[in-house]
């Protein structure tokens, strides 16, 4: 249950990570003419860096869902395929905190405990039945 929760949030938050690069004012920047009057301006991460921005902010979300299916996967590879992508995510994360990294740390946590879960009852049951 709590693996659920766990990826549920994370998924949430993916969703809420892109919404924050299309609507929230990440950037902002002061300009002055020439008789010293000041404008402020601000923009999103999109309007920024284009397509790229929304690209990038896309990866968590696309991580997690990966997560979530290597995971219900039927085969004893799913938990691997699941620490091989966080891991991936987490390097990701650690190299891009001192700027969007921080948004996408508590998706790199919730996952973390998806990883940590170990298999559901049935896919216990699963393993155990000889082929």
């Amino acid at each position: 249950m709590r693996t659920t929760i766990a990826w549920w949030c994370a998924v949430a938050y993916g969703i809420a990570v892109i919404g924050i690069a299309l609507l929230a004012p990440l950037y902002s920047s002061a300009t002055e003419d020439s008789d010293g009057v000041q404008s402020l301006s601000t923009a999103t991460l999109v309007e920024v860096e284009g397509v790229s921005g929304l690209v990038t902010m896309s990866v968590p979300l696309l991580v997690t869902l990966a997560v979530g299916a290597a995971r219900v996967a039927p085969t004893r590879w799913g938990r691997p395929v699941a620490w091989v992508l966080w891991s991936l995510l987490c390097v990701g994360t650690v190299l891009a905190l001192m700027s969007v990294g921080v948004l996408v740390l508590p998706l790199t946590v919730a996952l973390l405990i998806v990883c940590l879960e170990p298999g559901s009852a049935r896919m216990a049951e699963r393993a155990s039945v000889p082929a």
